[in-house]
């Protein structure tokens, strides 16, 4: 077997002993993660102990109170960049081997169904300038699988573009052609591979698979196939409440709970207790329960980018994204013509997506958080064309299938990247805005001319109670932009606090500054020191005999903000600032120093004594006096130094 030079082929015997058994069908999910774990370790072990070297870095003490040098690996800038899905199971080997903690970046790279090129899905590499410097010193690309190669070209070439010097790759499995392809990228240079096999053939489904291979390990380690019913495994209708789902997920844990079982069940009841977890937190969250709903099990496992394993169905990649997120866009009407969105194994009948909330800050004084307040906006927003009922057609008129996406509502466009790698871009379709049906003009509602919607203007009235905090969210269900196909958004107003002239505000505590005279401090005083946030004064009495001092704080229990739960109120704290008297006072001196308490001084006894003049000063220029300053001259003329001869 001819391999380029910087390929390695790991010999060690535990590496190929647990390699053998990855390669079995009769090995189960769980037993595939905990072995692709292990042979990650191996493979790690090996890797970093060819790419990295050891240098000594200052001392250190131990235990025994002796000093040692300190030993550092370098290069010390790495990062670690799985290829998803398949390369998240080698991180943790990584992280773990590696001396420190190193970032993770993420390359969604996965092979077009019939040309096997790389399409690139999703890329988390911070940006950078040309002119900076470069991102690290080495990228460590994971991916168990290198099939073909291309995968493998791609994640490198993309790293070269961002800036590596160095890359090393390591895989589990590869065949001859992919590591030479993926090794001889761009000549080769700077790149290293460790592998812990290589097998000779390409086969299967397209040529694309490696042969006798592993299959592919992203679905071997997915625990649930495509037919898989989470409302049956916790025993609901698809119609149920999450409060159902909860109490059925509650119910269903606790009977197959590995504890609750004898041992010999206990691997039985492991799994099944894992598909009870893994069905609630599909099911209890609305947008993975939205995904489940339309495409079953399959929208979890078709798309995810596999690495170099098998071939991936682009429509089931796109429908996860739009699923996932991405404005919204996954409720078009007419995507159903999206790979599984209809006879997709475990599809069910389509749910309403939910329009988008829209967000916007609102000003409130520190008066109104304190006593609450009542506020009528007048709002214009979107609204289903009530003569169409949002269908955008005269009645009984039919729509037609949008010629330009097919029906889908979006259209897809290639655009290359770089050499061999084209990145997938996908827009909503202009003709049909995104609906996938377009009426003919003598078809359109005359109110709403084919829009589907009418301007709506309304007045809207927000509460914001009494103790309500700068950050809080005032939400209007349904008040947001209606939208074909879509439930109602709502309109979420946060809550943004106006600086106060007097008060500040922590929590449930106010905190006001208390001015008052030099006599007052020493005095005593009574009066009213602030009008409250609800027009009450507040009256405070210092009795004389307790010397009131710069910076001391006094506490009013009970007149902070109130609670917005309950009576309660936090409490007030006056920050006492003395007044003193201007310059050009002048008392009778004699007389003031009678009246205060005498203080004796020690006596300083010095020679000489100089007598020395003052400014005003602030503490901010202390310590911005340089000690000293170098004077290059005074070394001039100095000789050569002094020698010194061992005696």
């Amino acid at each position: 077997m001819g391999l380029p030079p910087n390929v390695t082929i790991s010999q060690h015997p535990c590496l190929a002993a647990k390699l053998s058994q990855l390669r079995s069908a009769s090995t189960k999910p769980r037993e595939t993660k905990n072995l692709v774990h292990e042979l990650s370790l191996l493979l790690a072990t090996e890797a970093l102990g060819r790419a990295l070297t050891t240098t000594t870095r200052g001392s250190d003490t131990s235990h025994l109170g002796v000093s040692y040098p300190v030993t550092v690996a370098t290069p010390g800038k790495i990062v670690l960049v799985p290829v998803l899905r398949s390369g998240l199971g080698m991180v943790d080997a990584f992280q773990t081997l590696l001396p420190e903690p190193v970032p993770v970046h993420h390359l969604g790279l996965f092979r077009e169904k019939t040309t096997l090129q790389p399409v690139e899905y999703y890329n988390n590499l911070p940006t950078r300038s040309k002119d900076a410097a470069p991102p690290c010193d080495l990228a460590i690309v994971v991916d168990p699988i290198i099939a073909t190669g291309g995968t493998a070209e791609a994640a490198i070439q993309t790293l070269r573009d961002w800036g590596v010097p160095r890359i090393l790759v390591v895989a589990i499995l590869a065949s001859e052609e992919g590591i030479t392809k993926a090794a001889m990228e761009g000549g080769g240079e700077g790149i290293e591979i460790v592998v812990g096999a290589v097998d000779a053939e390409l086969g299967g489904k397209g040529g694309g698979m490696i042969v006798p291979g592993v299959g592919d390990i992203g679905d071997r380690d997915y625990k649930m196939d495509a037919n898989t019913d989470l409302y049956e495994i916790l025993g609901v209708t698809s119609a149920a409440s999450k409060t159902e789902i909860k109490k059925a997920y509650h119910k269903a844990a606790l009977s197959s709970h590995p504890d609750k079982v004898p041992v010999e069940e206990r691997h039985e009841a492991e799994m099944r207790f894992k598909s009870v977890s893994q069905a609630y937190e599909i099911l209890y969250d609305d947008d993975t329960r939205e995904r489940y709903d339309r495409h079953g099990m399959a929208a979890f496992q078709a798309g995810a980018g596999p690495g170099d394993g098998a071939g991936v169905d682009l429509d089931d990649l796109l429908s996860q994204m739009f699923m996932g997120g991405m404005g919204g866009m996954g409720g078009m009407p007419g995507m159903g013509g999206m790979g599984g969105m209809g006879g997709m194994p475990g599809g069910r009948p389509r749910r309403q997506q939910r329009g988008a909330d829209v967000q916007q800050e609102y000003e409130v004084t520190l008066e109104e958080l304190y006593k609450g307040k009542t506020v009528k906006l007048a709002s214009t927003r979107n609204k289903l064309c009530g003569t169409c009922s949002g269908s955008g057609g005269k009645e009984k008129a039919k729509p037609k299938k949008c010629a330009a996406c097919s029906g889908r509502g979006w259209i897809q466009t290639a655009r290359q990247v770089g050499a061999g790698l084209i990145t997938q871009e996908t827009v909503a379709c202009g003709s049909c805005s995104g609906t996938g049906e377009v009426f003919r003009d003598k078809d359109r509602c005359k109110r709403c001319k084919g829009a589907c919607v009418v301007e709506e203007k309304k007045v809207l009235e927000i509460y914001i109670p009494r103790g309500a905090r700068a950050g809080e969210r005032i939400v209007l269900e349904a008040e947001a932009d209606e939208k074909p196909g879509f439930t109602t958004g709502n309109i979420v107003f946060v809550l943004a606090e106006k600086e106060h002239a007097v008060f500040t505000r922590s929590g449930a505590d106010l905190a006001a500054p208390l001015h008052v005279s030099l006599a007052e401090a020493l005095t005593g005083f009574s009066r009213i020191v602030l009008r409250h946030l609800d027009g009450r004064g507040i009256r405070v009495t210092h009795p004389a005999g307790k010397v009131l001092r710069p910076g001391q704080v006094l506490k009013v229990e009970g007149e902070g903000m109130p609670h917005k739960k309950g009576d309660g109120r936090g409490d007030l704290f006056l920050q006492v600032e003395i007044e003193f008297p201007k310059d050009g006072w002048t008392p009778d001196a004699g007389a003031l120093r009678g009246l205060l308490p005498v203080v004796e001084h020690e006596d300083i006894v010095a020679d000489p004594v100089d007598d020395v003049e003052y400014e005003d000063a602030d503490m901010d220029d202390y310590g911005n006096e340089e000690a000293w300053e170098d004077d290059e001259e005074d070394d001039e003329g100095e000789g050569e130094g002094v020698q010194c001869a061992q005696q």
